[in-house]
């Protein structure tokens, strides 16, 4: 179980983590990709939905383990909620830091690398991704503009199963 980013707690002393912080972030991850699901941005590695912005760009969710969202929102009910059923965390934006949001990104990653198959996850984070532009004015959701290839890195995502 990796709790890293739920042991973190809001102190009120970090900036905002603004959306254009977490889609670096995001991005900088192997073979991510960001589209729209339901008109809000959202982050996929293998055509899987690992992170999202919610409407209003205050919170983002991130795929997790049911053991995480309870420890997180046990935590700080304030910063974290459960987003769907367990399986997913909510983050309040404003209430954490970017080492907490880059913690949660790389867990959510890794947890969807493990979901697909070997052929998969190889072609998910072996190939240049087209990345989708989907910021309207003023860092709004707009409509898909651009792509445009950026290499993946290699990373190594974990072999355990919570």
């Amino acid at each position: 179980m990796n709790t890293r980013a739920g042991s973190r707690r809001a102190t009120g002393t970090h900036r905002a983590v603004s959306t254009a912080d977490l889609r670096r972030i995001v991005l900088a991850l192997p073979g991510v990709a960001e589209g729209t699901h339901h008109g809000h941005a959202d982050f996929r590695v293998g055509g899987k939905i690992f992170a999202g912005l919610t409407p209003d760009q205050q919170r983002a969710n991130f795929k997790s383990t049911s053991t995480n969202v309870d420890v997180m929102v046990a935590a700080d009910p304030e910063t974290y909620r459960d987003a769907w059923a367990g399986t997913w965390v909510g983050v309040q934006l404003a209430r954490v830091d970017i080492s907490t949001v880059r913690a949660l990104a790389e867990d959510a990653h890794a947890i969807m690398l493990k979901s697909l198959t070997p052929a998969a996850r190889a072609a998910a984070t072996a190939l240049p991704v087209a990345k989708a532009s989907t910021a309207g004015p003023a860092g709004t959701a707009g409509t898909a503009s651009t792509a445009r290839a950026r290499p993946s890195r290699a990373r190594s995502a974990g072999t355990g199963r919570e």
